[in-house]
């Protein structure tokens, strides 16, 4: 079954308008944390979690513990990105 529909140019524009005002809504709505855990850090760094948990014994990573949580500040990790790169 193939399916065909043509919309008319203004419709298409509305649409468009209307999808990038709900965007921009969802954006405002939930910014996004400074703070990261384990699987987000390693995700963010496009690494394994345990690359993560060697930063940390190494001390280039800095740790906040909430509980039993472990906490990273995404500013932190920006920082070992930008270390990395001057290397």
């Amino acid at each position: 079954m193939n399916l065909s529909l043509e919309l008319p140019a203004d419709v298409v524009e509305a649409i468009a308008v209307r999808a990038a005002e709900i965007l921009a809504e969802s954006q405002r709505a939930a910014p996004a944390s400074p703070y990261l855990n384990t699987a987000e850090a390693a995700e963010y760094l496009r690494a394994k979690p345990h690359r993560i948990h060697d930063l940390v014994h190494r001390g280039d990573l800095p740790v906040i513990k909430d509980g039993s949580r472990s906490l990273y500040r995404r500013e932190d990790l920006d920082a070992l990105l930008v270390e990395d790169d001057r290397r």
